[in-house]
């Protein structure tokens, strides 16, 4: 296997104009699983979004032993591969790609170091003086960690966070046509067609990296999430953090935090950049190409906690309802059991049929925003971890 020698630099975006350049992001960890590698052409290097997959590549791994790992594409310019695998301590590995076209690249020769595990993840409340707004006030997560050896001074996170979704009056039946309809089932969270319960996912949009200086042995207080609970669904009933982090190799840690400094202090390889930043990638016939992405091999250790309202009582928080939603100002809509169809090719575009009353007997609707969690939420089911 040849090493491929590699610095992190910043280069002139005017240099290229609207060239396409290849683009690389592979990240692989030592979790067990389907590891991807997206590969990506530029469009317009002054674009905002000037980013689109690529197809037709072959991608594949090696280390030092022999091994090989195949890639296969799963969609535009995501290739995943052939089977669940984890990246090993103390083995070297590196990336392989083959555009359609015939160029070859290769990324530098990569081993993995050990992380250190995260001391805690917790979060603060800060109430605010409003009253009119009882439970106003501001969250903060931080995240606590320290070195567990001296390779590892240079940090990176991300993390992934999880709500529950509920809405005031859900809809109980849908409506298939006419005076026809078919009814919701209720029960488990994990009904196929409940619209009561959902939840909603949101994820780390920053680059966050840290170096330890010398002398210094812990990072405290990392700040991870803040909001204010004002108009927040976020903490009414139950939100969720997964914090990842991985230990980085110093060149690795130069390249994403240029790319945060370029930014503006945040931002992913795909936002746009001030200057572009060059990883460790190269075409193997020629070295002046422009490759932009970076290769890294990275173990991970993580961790999850749940928060709830109760938690934070002592420090002056109410959560005032539990919906993601407020409807209280808005009426429900009445119609006769034999007018159903009627109502619902005139209205469908704006209400659910939620429920049926005895007296007087009557079919009623109630607003879609306010009887659909799906419209706030990622999915209707329950998350495994939950």
């Amino acid at each position: 296997m040849l090493a491929v020698i590699a610095c992190v630099e910043r280069i002139d975006l005017d240099r290229f104009g609207d060239t396409d350049l290849l683009v690389v992001e592979a990240e692989i960890t030592d979790q067990q699983e389907f590891q991807e590698v997206k590969l990506s052409t530029t469009a317009s290097l002054t674009a905002e979004s000037a980013f689109m997959g690529l197809r037709g590549a072959e991608v594949w791994l090696t280390n030092l032993s022999g091994d090989r790992f195949d890639f296969f594409e799963q969609e535009r310019g995501i290739y995943r591969s052939e089977m669940a695998f984890g990246a090993e301590l103390g083995q070297q590995y590196q990336l392989h790609i083959e555009l359609s076209g015939g160029q070859s690249y290769e990324s530098a020769v990569v081993e993995m170091i050990p992380t250190s595990p995260i001391d805690s993840l917790y979060a603060e409340f800060t109430p605010l003086d409003d009253l009119f707004n009882p439970g106003n006030g501001d969250f903060d997560f931080y995240a606590d960690t320290r070195q567990n050896s001296e390779e590892n001074r240079f940090f990176k996170w991300e993390w992934n966070a999880t709500y529950e979704v509920v809405v005031p009056t859900p809809s109980r039946y849908i409506w298939l046509g006419g005076n026809d309809f078919l009814i919701r089932e209720r029960g488990s969270a994990n009904d196929s067609l409940q619209e009561e319960i959902c939840w909603k996912n949101e994820r780390s949009t920053t680059i966050l990296v840290e170096e330890l200086l010398l002398g210094e042995t812990e990072i405290s207080r990392l700040p991870l999430i803040s909001f204010n609970t004002l108009g927040d669904p976020r903490m009414k009933i139950r939100y969720s953090i997964e914090l990842k982090q991985y230990a980085l190799r110093q060149e690795s840690y130069e390249y994403w935090n240029l790319i945060r400094e370029s930014n503006g202090g945040g931002g992913f390889l795909f936002d746009t950049q001030v200057g572009t930043i060059t990883g460790n990638i190269v075409n193997t016939n020629n070295s002046s190409e422009t490759v932009l992405g970076y290769f890294d091999v990275l173990q991970e250790q993580s961790v999850r906690e749940f928060f709830t309202p109760a938690d934070f009582r002592k420090l002056g928080f109410v959560a005032v309802d539990r919906f993601v939603v407020d409807c209280s100002s808005f009426d429900l809509e009445l119609t006769a059991v034999d007018e159903i169809g009627e109502f619902m090719e005139s209205n469908g575009e704006a209400y659910n049929l939620c429920y049926f009353q005895t007296t007087p007997p009557a079919a009623v609707f109630c607003l879609k925003e306010c009887s659909e969690c799906t419209r706030y939420s990622d999915t209707n089911k329950r998350p495994d971890f939950w």
